[in-house]
């Protein structure tokens, strides 16, 4: 069985969900890098960055394509 399968995801869907994940993680680790040298900044982006990550993970999709 196919990844897409797997996760009833149509290609265009899963490339979608696949950047927007990828996009959210690189915001995670710019937030956390300028808070390394800034400790006022940005003091719980990078946190409130992950639990959205996970629950978006933890969220079934709905359809394929």
């Amino acid at each position: 069985m196919s990844h897409l399968q797997d996760v009833n995801m149509g290609y265009w869907k899963h490339f979608r969900r696949a950047m927007d994940l990828a996009a959210t993680m690189q915001l995670g680790a710019a937030t956390a890098v300028i808070h390394a040298f800034i400790p006022e900044a940005f003091k719980t982006e990078t946190s409130d960055i992950i639990d959205r990550l996970y629950k978006n993970l933890k969220e079934k999709p709905e359809t394929s394509e």
